[in-house]
C-alpha cells in the first residue's frame, strides 16, 4: 500500500480529496446521462453540455459500458443510457470501473507529491488501513441517485 504525501508543509491541512480526471470525466457523465435517463446522450452533447474534453470522456464511457452501468447504440439517435437504475451504481464500483490504481491522496499539490513506503513494521499502518476501509465502505454506500440529490451552490 502507498500513500501519496504532501510536500513538506509547515502545517498540513486538508483541501478536500483528489480524484483522476477519469473518475471526475466518468462521474459528470453518468450524473449528465442519469439527469435524463429515458434519452441517448451522444458523447458530443455530453461534452458540451458538461464542458469535458471528448477523447477522455469518450474512454470514460467505454469503460463504463464495458464495466455494465452504461448501454451505448450506434446510429444518428443513439448514444449512452444507463443500463442500470442510478440507485445500483455505487460510486466506489464506478470508480474501480475507471481506475486501474486508486491512491488517497492529501494536501494541495499533485505534481510534486512523493510516495511513502511504510516499512512492514509502521506502528500508524493500522491507523492508515482502519481510514481506507471507512473511506470505501462510505463510497460503497453512496449512489448515483444519492448524487442526483446533492444540491450544488
Amino acid at each position: 500500500m502507498a500513500f501519496i504525501l504532501p510536500p513538506k508543509p509547515r502545517h498540513c491541512k486538508l483541501f478536500g480529496m483528489k480524484v483522476s480526471k477519469h473518475v471526475a470525466f466518468g462521474l459528470r457523465a453518468l450524473l449528465a446521462i442519469a439527469r435524463e435517463p429515458e434519452k441517448f446522450h451522444s458523447l458530443s452533447s455530453l461534452a458540451e453540455k458538461e464542458g469535458l474534453p471528448e477523447t477522455p470522456t469518450r474512454q470514460c464511457l467505454m469503460r463504463l459500458r464495458k464495466a455494465g452501468f452504461l448501454s451505448a447504440e450506434k446510429g444518428r439517435t443513439g448514444g449512452y443510457k444507463l443500463a442500470r437504475a442510478p440507485q445500483e451504481i455505487s460510486i466506489a464500483n464506478v470508480i474501480h470501473a475507471l481506475e486501474d490504481e486508486i491512491y488517497l491522496s492529501l494536501g494541495q499539490e499533485r505534481r510534486r507529491a512523493r510516495f511513502y513506503e511504510p516499512p512492514k513494521n509502521c506502528p500508524i499502518m493500522p491507523f492508515w488501513n482502519r481510514m481506507e476501509k471507512k473511506f470505501w465502505e462510505l463510497l460503497e454506500t453512496v449512489t448515483l441517485a444519492d448524487l442526483l440529490k446533492t444540491k450544488t451552490s
